[in-house]
């Protein structure tokens, strides 16, 4: 709230400053260096610069026209820096209409690059990554190719800014591990070259962004690192009030009060801003009340309403007194709310003019609509004079809640309309009552559907892969040779025993007790041939001699690996390798039979499975999550347990990919059951492309599992020649 009404105030300060008189003097001085100039490239740049003071002074018109004479010139005169920086300015003055603002920036991208204007081509791909409504994956590749552009011109902190820029992006595409990675890359590179700005912005970077996603150790971690910087850098004092104040609302958020009462009162030793005084004023005041000091709590109140009453701005003067009502309103000193939300709304109908303003009318309706709590609050205290109050509740509330309607504010609209529903139930208005309460209900469930499409939004972006690469790379088609070839020996043991079971079965009416024999060695076949082959297709080879491959539409893959098994192996003799690969394979066996999913394959210290074949499964998406988190589960308790006994443990990687496979056994010879196609590739680059201890799923999988399962989307990763592939990580709801 209070951020927004500052963003009103600047720019009506921008305006008193540049004054009427002022751009006058100033065009004028320009328009006649211009009559006079030669028709050269500083004509050019003149052009381009008048257009930016016109558009600073709201004539866009005008602004539009001298950018053109711009264009023209530079296009005359064959200047392809000119023609370039024409083009950028008629794009930055058609901000208002994003069609007009990208195509005038490509046309820049097409002159810089026709006249290799190297550093303006980047400047152009870093517009084109923040121009409005580009979209995630759109910003994430033009501001790659700035960096690029960047890199090759040796231009550190350009090089280094696109850093931030990522990480803006990956915020609001609610992909915060990639955010806080790029800002740690930008970071890390201030932190070499000994620029102290960039090291400041940094950490209060990360600090903020923790913040913001409620991880408030982290914000502590990064506002800590900071405060020694900012003391050793005398350029950046200023920060240190706000800095130290932050710090002490998180330690109240911890409710760490000692620290907290600490840092926000050093805040005031640097803090010169009025709101942002108060602000401090009123946290410290937070912190005495939640430790039911009264007295002190009390005391910074009125320190802040005393800053306040000399402060000789009306805006800022407005925005002070809601948040000091606010304060009051959670003291539950709701007539001292009242007093000075009305002070506020007093002082906002000098603002007639911005009331118009979306933003300004929100506030003014939030201080009407919270005036209306405090009333209906105190009915519920006072019984005697309670239909009075509660009128005064209804009118203002029905007013703040028909503005935040026309405004669309679904969240304000809804939570207003429940307390507009309480207040005509109190009054005995049963009929208003219930049809507010229908309006609650209604805004509610608009917000949570917002909700989920937003979170849908960030989740989307256009992507295709690339041509179809080999089924298995060198490596990966040695490792499976040797274990079919594993397979195959088994195998041709199996067909021995059942050429002897043919055998048996010849003499059985000779003999009853070859019977016993031939059943139990028949059955030794039977359970060996089944832990090769899924049951339908060992039945199709004893039957038919031979069993065909066959398309499966829908099945669900699941790969799992160890990470660093190499290294870790190292330090383990042979013996105990597959000790514990026999361990943890066991126990994966048992997981995958529990979900009826068919173990495929063992490749090393890497372990295959497939949900929905030889029989198809409609939930086989959801069982091979299901077996996936309990996999997982396994090896974190296996991990515990062999880090209590001190001894080396293994951490696993799970991907999981739904699609099409073709499976069955092929060839005369060392045969063994697989399957094969792209679905297998893409499951396979998923566990590459996973973190230790989490389930990696692709999008084909996501969308068969989403209303199941909590997902986060990790964005779009580089998956081993696939391009680019949406990854989600997949958890049991919560």
């Amino acid at each position: 709230m209070i951020k927004k009404l500052l963003i009103i105030f600047c720019i009506l300060v921008t305006q008193v400053i540049f004054s009427q008189e002022d751009f006058l003097k100033k065009i004028d001085s320009l328009e006649t260096a211009l009559h006079n100039s030669k028709p050269d490239t500083t004509k050019v740049k003149l052009y381009n610069f008048a257009a930016k003071l016109y558009a600073l002074n709201r004539d866009l018109p005008k602004a539009l026209i001298h950018n053109n004479l711009a264009l023209e010139l530079a296009t005359k005169l064959k200047w392809g820096k000119g023609i370039t920086q024409s083009y950028i300015c008629l794009a930055m003055n058609n901000a208002s209409d994003t069609k007009k603002q990208k195509y005038y920036l490509l046309k820049a991208l097409q002159a810089s690059k026709k006249f290799r204007e190297r550093e303006l081509t980047a400047n152009i791909y870093e517009l084109l990554a923040n121009t409005e409504n580009v979209d995630f994956t759109t910003s994430i590749a033009y501001n790659k190719k700035a960096q690029a552009g960047y890199k090759a011109l040796n231009n550190k902190k350009k090089y280094r800014y696109i850093f931030r820029n990522m990480a803006a992006a990956y915020i609001n595409h609610g992909m915060y591990y990639e955010a806080a990675d790029n800002y740690m890359k930008a970071l890390n590179l201030a932190e070499k070259e000994k620029d102290t700005v960039d090291i400041i912005d940094g950490y209060r970077f990360l600090a903020l962004m923790y913040k913001g996603k409620g991880d408030d150790n982290k914000a502590l971690t990064y506002y800590v690192k900071l405060l020694p910087v900012l003391q050793k850098n005398s350029g950046a004092q200023s920060f240190l009030g706000d800095v130290h104040r932050e710090i002490g609302d998180l330690y109240y958020n911890t409710k760490n009060y000692k620290k907290g009462l600490y840092h926000l009162k050093k805040s005031l030793d640097y803090i010169n801003i009025s709101t942002n005084r108060v602000a401090a004023l009123l946290k410290i005041s937070r912190i005495y009340f939640a430790e039911n000091d009264a007295e002190n709590a009390n005391l910074y109140v009125r320190k802040a309403l005393s800053i306040n009453e000399a402060e000789a701005i009306p805006v800022i003067k407005m925005v002070n007194y809601t948040v000091i009502a606010e304060a009051e309103y959670n003291m539950h000193r709701y007539n001292d709310a009242i007093n000075h939300y009305g002070m506020a709304l007093t002082l906002s109908s000098q603002f007639e003019p911005l009331e118009r303003e979306p933003q300004l009318l929100q506030i003014i309706s939030l201080a009407r609509a919270n005036t209306g709590t405090c009333y209906f609050m105190l009915a519920k205290q006072d019984k005697l004079n309670s239909t009075a109050l509660l009128k005064k509740s209804i009118a203002l509330l029905e007013q703040a809640v028909a503005v935040f309607k026309s405004l669309n504010n679904f969240k304000d609209t809804s939570t207003y309309s429940k307390q507009l529903s309480d207040a005509y139930e109190l009054l005995g208005d049963h009929a208003k009552a219930f049809n507010s309460y229908k309006d609650y209900i209604t805004n509610r469930d608009s917000v949570i559907s917002i909700a989920k499409q937003e979170q849908f939004a960030r989740r989307e972006s256009e992507y295709e892969y690339g041509k179809k690469e080999s089924l298995l790379k060198a490596k990966q088609q040695i490792a499976i040779e040797k274990e079919q070839a594993n397979r195959n020996y088994a195998f041709a043991g199996v067909g021995i025993l059942v050429l002897v079971s043919g055998g048996a079965g010849a003499a059985y009416a000779r003999k009853r007790k070859d019977n016993r024999i031939i059943a139990h060695e028949k059955k030794r076949s039977d359970d060996l041939l089944l832990n090769i082959l899924p049951a339908e297709v060992a039945e199709e080879l004893k039957t038919g001699g031979e069993a065909h491959a066959q398309q499966h539409g829908e099945v669900s893959i699941l790969f799992t690996d160890f990470v660093g098994f190499t290294k870790l192996s190292e330090n383990l003799s042979p013996t105990e390798i597959i000790a514990e690969l026999n361990y943890c394979f066991k126990a994966f066996d048992q997981i995958t039979t529990k979900y009826n999913i068919e173990k495929i394959k063992t490749i090393g210290d890497s372990y295959m499975a497939v949900s929905g074949l030889p029989t198809a499964t409609p939930n086989h998406a959801v069982n091979a999550v299901k077996a996936a988190l309990e996999i997982r589960d396994f090896i974190i308790a296996y991990k515990e347990q062999r880090e209590l006994q001190g001894k080396i443990f293994f951490e696993m990687r799970i991907g999981i990919n739904s699609g099409e496979v073709v499976a069955g056994i092929v060839g005369i010879k060392k045969f063994a059951y697989d399957i094969w196609g792209d679905a297998v590739n893409i499951a396979s680059r998923m566990e590459t492309n996973g973190k230790p201890g989490k389930v990696n799923i692709s999008e084909s999988t996501y969308n068969l599992v989403k209303d199941h399962y909590d997902t986060e989307y990790r964005g779009e990763l580089d998956a081993k020649g696939k391009g680019l592939v949406k990854m989600y990580f997949a958890e049991p709801k919560s």
